[in-house]
């Protein structure tokens, strides 16, 4: 059955042209949808390598550490070789 229209709601026309923005806005809000998907994939990808490169920083900061330490044990090595060396050298003379 037919239903009758009501003039009530508006013309025809406005009706029509209600429906007619109704669907181009969910069309866009679709889209975005869409967007925000794969915004959201990027941003999770990029979470997981800014967590990968923070695990490698700790550990090149580890090594950095440890190269500093044993570069100031040669240091402390290569001072005191100089000292032994210097009174061999006075002993010498």
């Amino acid at each position: 059955m037919r239903r009758s229209y009501d003039p009530h709601y508006g013309s025809r026309e406005q009706l029509r042209d209600s429906a007619e923005h109704g669907m181009k806005v969910a069309r866009e809000r679709d889209a975005m949808k869409a967007t925000n998907d794969q915004m959201t994939g990027h941003i999770t990808e990029l979470q997981w390598r800014i967590e990968e490169l923070t695990e490698k920083l700790v550990v090149l900061e580890e090594i950095n550490n440890a190269l500093i330490t044993a570069n100031d044990g040669l240091i402390a090595n290569l001072k005191e070789s100089s000292q032994l060396l210097d009174a061999f050298v006075a002993y010498l003379s």
